[in-house]
């Protein structure tokens, strides 16, 4: 049976000044993908088991350690003890995404509600897993990279003026390099704050205008244009919008209602900006295949496996394929790119500081001689 979207609470927008102003500065989410694996599996694991959802509810709010997850959990208890489902007062808590509160909805209405929480589990597990790919691929660079800008910062800032000091007092003609970096490093708490304060002011503007159509264009086509690293994006991407329209077919929603929601719940501008045009196209008759082909976003590969799938009337099975072979992909490429930006970024440190070592010491070679 399919069930319309259309009662779904919708997001709030915080994309104006004074609610960007008012909303509390924290690292993270507070109710993060970790947290929703967990919650969801020890939903699934007590409502399989026979539970009603009430006593499974209670249960899962006395095991919270977190004070506000914990206030989180029990508001959405008060609610579905007072007769509201469970999709309702998940949908008044902007914690959770409507993906979750309409796949919830789906498997209440339809009576696989037990399913459904299942699906989500390891949703979250596979998003988890996905998001630990890229962060180990990325986390040694990264230290290795904040490394080498601590090394120079301390170079510039501290060595370079002691060796300044020095060459001045011989009086000496200095080498054009080491003359640039001596007036770099007079001039270098000044660039400092000018840097500082545009890092600031990018970043405020950023959380500002992040929800505009342009500003998500322009930065999802930046992402994707960047080499090597915007085809795991683009991956990570299409993953998600497998792994989604899988979970959706296989909770037995329509096909049209699975891609509106897949389309407002990502993050991702070209299906973002798309899947309006796919819907129109399904509801007059197009099959999937062919309006995925109008779009260079999805690969031939993936369309080709669609219309099989529609041939067979296998699309769950054939979007559950498709999430695992741009996940098994995604996995491969991220090891890789790990692997490759390990000594690039080594032989990049390596020439930043020979570069000052050697401006530094081109200049004693004439000193030697007023010596």
């Amino acid at each position: 049976m399919s069930v319309s979207i259309k009662n779904i609470a919708q997001p709030k927008s915080q994309s104006n000044l004074k609610e960007f102003l008012n909303k509390d500065i924290q690292i993270g989410a507070q109710f993060n993908l970790k947290k929703k694996q967990s919650l969801f599996n020890d939903l699934y694991l007590l409502f399989h088991s026979g539970l009603d959802m009430k006593r499974v509810l209670e249960l899962v709010v006395n095991e919270q350690k977190n004070k506000k997850d914990k206030a989180l959990l029990e508001r959405v208890y008060k609610k579905v003890v007072s007769g509201i489902s469970l999709s309702q007062a998940l949908s008044e808590e902007k914690d959770f995404t409507e993906y979750e509160v309409y796949s919830i909805k789906i498997g209440e209405e339809s009576g696989q509600l037990s399913e459904v929480l299942f699906h989500l589990k390891n949703y979250f597990h596979k998003r988890i897993e996905q998001k630990r790919l890229v962060t180990s691929a990325l986390s040694y660079p990264i230290t290795i990279l904040g490394i080498a800008v601590a090394a120079v910062t301390f170079m510039i800032g501290f060595v370079v003026p002691t060796f300044a000091d020095t060459f001045k007092s011989f009086g000496a003609e200095l080498p054009p390099v080491t003359r640039w970096l001596v007036q770099l490093s007079d001039d270098f708490g000044f660039y400092a704050i000018v840097f500082s304060l545009i890092l600031i002011i990018t970043f405020v503007g950023y959380q500002l205008v992040k929800s505009t159509d342009v500003v998500k264009m322009w930065k999802d086509r930046i992402l994707l244009g960047i080499p090597f690293t915007g085809k795991i994006y683009h991956l990570g991407k299409l993953t998600q919008f497998c792994e989604n329209m899988r979970l959706l077919i296989g909770a037995k929603t329509s096909l049209i209602e699975a891609l509106n929601l897949t389309g407002r719940m990502s993050s991702f501008y070209p299906i973002q900006s798309n899947i309006n045009r796919i819907s129109f196209d399904v509801t007059n008759g197009v099959s999937l295949s062919n309006s995925l082909s109008k779009f260079k976003t999805f690969p031939s590969r993936m369309i080709y496996l669609i219309a099989v799938g529609e041939e067979v009337n296998k699309l769950e099975d054939i979007f559950g394929q498709l999430s695992e072979l741009y996940g098994n992909e995604l996995e491969h490429k991220s090891k890789i790119l790990g692997n490759v930006l390990e000594p690039v970024l080594l032989l990049f440190i390596a020439c930043l500081v020979g570069f000052i070592v050697i401006a530094l010491y081109m200049p004693m070679f004439s000193l030697s001689e007023l010596i």
